[in-house]
């Protein structure tokens, strides 16, 4: 069997399509063969567009800071320097008496190097000081602007992802400070498309070993349309 051909998505899966025929010689019907880090990067648009939009809409009397975090060439990159940069702005807002809200995402340069992209929702009396001159940021040169439109700022750097920047245990994006409201819409709009259409929009689930997804709403169980085979190598499915 021949690797699948390139085609549109299904269900929320991005993805290729074999067709009948090849399907046909396996015994397989419909079969859909999933591309993992595309699956990922339409996750990551879907979560930090909408997180970015809810914080955005219930908290009208903030405004959204963009923050810019680049490499020094002699840095490399490591899994907690992100983090540990929130960590601090986040204790300075402790300490002004607010909450911190934001949203970032991962990206590569030109020159084969990460940076990150972060909005920050502030009140709007509010200033950040520069994050390398503090030493939040002491891996490189950051940048600070306020975001005129900020759910389309974000919205931009998540459609062009780091899909080239593959290293193992590496997160893309993140979100912090949502209230308990937009966790749960955040929460329903990483889920897989099939789900998202049987489910509300304020809903989560929780998927389950060997039984499915159970919603936190009602305990009503969901399964899959789609198993899980491979086909030359490749990871597919096909519906149940």
């Amino acid at each position: 069997m021949s690797a699948p051909r390139a085609a549109g998505g299904a269900h929320g899966l991005v993805c290729s399509a074999t067709s009948d025929t090849q399907a046909a010689g396996q015994g397989l019907s419909g079969l859909v063969a999933i591309d993992p880090l595309l699956r990922r990067l339409s996750r990551m648009s879907r979560v930090v567009r909408t997180a970015a939009r809810c914080i955005a809409d219930g908290n009208p009397h903030l405004r959204a800071a963009m923050v810019t975090l680049t490499y020094r060439e002699d840095v490399e990159w490591t899994p907690r320097q992100v983090s540990d940069c929130l960590k601090a702005v986040r204790a300075y807002c402790d300490r002004r008496g607010y909450r911190l809200r934001y949203v970032w995402v991962l990206e590569k340069t030109r020159r084969d190097r990460p940076h990150y992209h972060l909005l920050l929702w502030l009140p709007r009396r509010e200033k950040l000081p520069m994050f390398d001159k503090r030493g939040w940021w002491p891996h490189g040169w950051t940048n600070v602007a306020w975001a005129r439109k900020a759910v389309g700022y974000i919205a931009k750097y998540a459609s062009k992802a780091c899909s080239a920047f593959k290293v193992k245990g590496v997160r893309l994006y993140g979100v912090g400070g949502l209230d308990a409201a937009a966790r749960d819409v955040v929460g329903h709009w990483r889920l897989s498309k099939w789900l998202r259409e049987r489910i509300p929009a304020d809903t989560r689930a929780d998927r389950v070993s060997f039984v499915g997804w159970v919603s936190r709403a009602t305990g009503e169980i969901f399964r899959s349309p789609w198993r899980i085979t491979f086909a030359s190598g490749f990871p597919c499915v096909v519906p149940v």
